[in-house]
């Protein structure tokens, strides 16, 4: 019996083990959305009463007035842009440092540090809200300036996709990966909804009073002392500066310079995308933008939801969104063999039509259709995964994931301030617009990626991938990050003009072909040359700075590497 439970605990220690990242995902979306379901009508009600506290005609625990209303939601989305703005500030170059950080020293002491914020600010929702305490709403601006520091929004998923594109150098593995991650993440979501809906069915949790006692805040004052070691702490700190320095413009250039055919605007177009869809999902499923327009009860089509429907509506769209990856994933990728591009295409399409009968809808049935037709919006993350790592060299693909955080960080304060204003100024006259706003931009970017698509088979972008797969594990070389085609025309000088002499061509290539030639002879020369010298002296010890694969610093391309 002792043998029999070794064993299976050996095999869940393996399992948790090799899906280690996706039960850290699972644990964070799970609490973070059932906190998100339960505190979404405190949030409303308490923005209601920094207006209406002293108020005895409207009671903000059931608003009557339209007119109220229509104040309430525009004071609402302006709450949230404060708070967004605020977090998204100090996020914006934290999380450069973390991304570049991350890069070198590895990934997991982001997302602990991302976990450490999002308790952070969860914690003071508690005090904000608790009625006993009452504090003053306006303590979100500086908390959330204070969480923006962890950059937990986009920092835990960004840095969980570029831990498994570090691991895993097989795109195939890679897309299958990130598909099992998509899950994780979506199951946790949808339980979390749905559990929160549970609890206000089954617990009935109260609403909160208009009057309520006061909230004051004394400062507290510490003395702090000098460090003995100061001097070496500054000396270690101003390595990582240099560091950060050189990491950051490394993965600049991962995006800017030259690549062979249209790759780099591929990866524009493909991050593009990405961000969008995130925040996107942000918006339209745990935002207070979100919540203000299921909340809503004046007007003629007003939904007049309450927490319970907005939780059990959230866990059905992330039920829907789990069926949709698993299909995408494990049917569109692995058995009908669709392109990365096509499953791009295909979740853009079903989120723009989630967002088209979320604008247009007057019924229940009517957003829980919305959440079954956007199922395979999902299916955007583990594609532009592949499809990125198809673009990019093996040593590129972790820098380039790793910038997704700060442009997604960038995208997120741009479109928040969009979106948010645009929700204020047609909130009276049509509160959808904003999402029919979002599903055109969406659209927009669809017409590019067809483009991409029909692209990216002319350039033969898929036949990396299958070159790649073919030799992943059997080569023991560098990864290098120079561009063959690239090399050609800057030495030879070759052009793709159709009117060139075919003789030049050819003349350039058999050059090119002598020049690689006598590379390989003259390398093997000097192995000889070499081996026959380490026989007659002793080995000489080589610097462990040029040996150490994560300093690429040294690394140098060499034409050996394309022989």
């Amino acid at each position: 019996m002792f043998q029999s439970f070794k064993n299976i605990w050996y095999t869940f220690s393996l399992i948790c083990n090799y899906f280690c990242t996706e039960f850290i995902l699972f644990f964070i979306y799970f609490g973070w959305i059932f906190a998100q379901s339960i505190e979404s009508p405190g949030v409303y009600q308490k923005i209601c009463q920094i207006y209406y506290n002293e108020s005895n005609i409207v009671d903000c625990t059931l608003i009557e007035d339209g007119d109220v209303e229509d104040e309430i939601q525009q004071r609402t989305a302006q709450w949230y842009l404060y708070t967004s703005l605020a977090y998204m500030f100090p996020a914006l170059f934290i999380d450069t440092i973390l991304g570049s950080y991350a890069d070198k020293y590895g990934r997991k002491f982001n997302i602990l540090f991302g976990i450490v914020g999002l308790g952070f600010i969860q914690f003071f929702h508690i005090i904000i809200l608790n009625p006993l305490i009452n504090a003053p709403y306006w303590l979100m601006i500086p908390v959330s300036l204070m969480s923006g520091f962890t950059c937990y929004v986009n920092i835990i998923p960004s840095s969980c996709n570029a831990y498994l594109a570090d691991k895993i150098s097989d795109t195939s593995s890679l897309t299958i990966r990130s598909g099992i991650l998509s899950l994780f993440q979506l199951i946790a979501s949808a339980l979390g909804g749905v559990c929160a809906a549970f609890v206000v069915t089954l617990w009935k949790i109260k609403q909160q009073p208009n009057k309520v006692r006061t909230f004051s805040i004394e400062p507290i004052h510490e003395e702090n002392e000098l460090n003995s070691s100061n001097k070496s702490f500054l000396n270690t700190f101003k390595n990582i500066i240099i560091d950060i320095k050189y990491l950051l413009i490394n993965g600049w250039r991962t995006y800017t310079k030259k690549r062979s055919g249209n790759k780099r605007l591929f990866m524009w177009i493909t991050g593009g995308a990405l961000m969008l869809s995130y925040t996107t999902s942000v918006e339209t499923r745990i935002s207070s933008v979100m919540n203000s327009y299921a909340f809503r009860r004046t007007d003629d089509n007003a939904l007049d939801w309450d927490a319970q429907r907005l939780g059990f509506w959230n866990g059905i769209g992330y039920g829907s969104l789990i069926v949709g990856t698993f299909i995408g994933v494990f049917v569109f990728k692995k058995i009908l063999k669709f392109q990365e591009t096509t499953l791009i295409i295909i979740s853009l399409l079903s989120s723009s039509c989630r967002l088209f009968l979320i604008a247009f809808a007057t019924t229940d049935l009517q957003m829980y259709l919305a959440n079954i037709c956007g199922c395979f919006g999902s299916l955007i993350q583990p594609a532009t995964v592949s499809f990125i790592s198809q673009l990019v060299s093996l040593d590129e693909v972790g820098r380039a994931f790793a910038l997704f955080g700060i442009g997604s960080n960038i995208t997120f304060i741009l479109i928040n301030l969009l979106f948010c204003s645009i929700y204020i100024m047609c909130e009276s006259w049509m509160p959808g617009f904003l999402f029919l706003f979002i599903g055109v931009l969406q659209i927009i970017f669809v017409i590019a990626l067809i483009w991409v698509h029909y692209q990216s088979k002319l350039e033969g972008i898929s036949a990396i991938k299958v070159v790649r797969d073919n030799t992943a594990g059997n080569e023991q070389r560098p990864r290098m990050s120079i561009d063959v085609s690239s090399f050609i025309n800057r030495h030879f000088k070759v052009t793709q003009n159709e009117h060139n002499d075919n003789r030049d061509k050819n003349v350039a290539l058999t050059s090119l072909k002598k020049v690689l030639r006598n590379k390989l002879s003259q390398n093997n020369i000097n192995e000889g040359v070499s081996n026959i010298r380490e026989e007659n002296r002793s080995i000489n010890k080589i610097s462990t700075n040029l040996v150490n694969p994560n300093n690429y610093y040294e690394r140098r391309a060499s034409i050996i590497t394309f022989c």
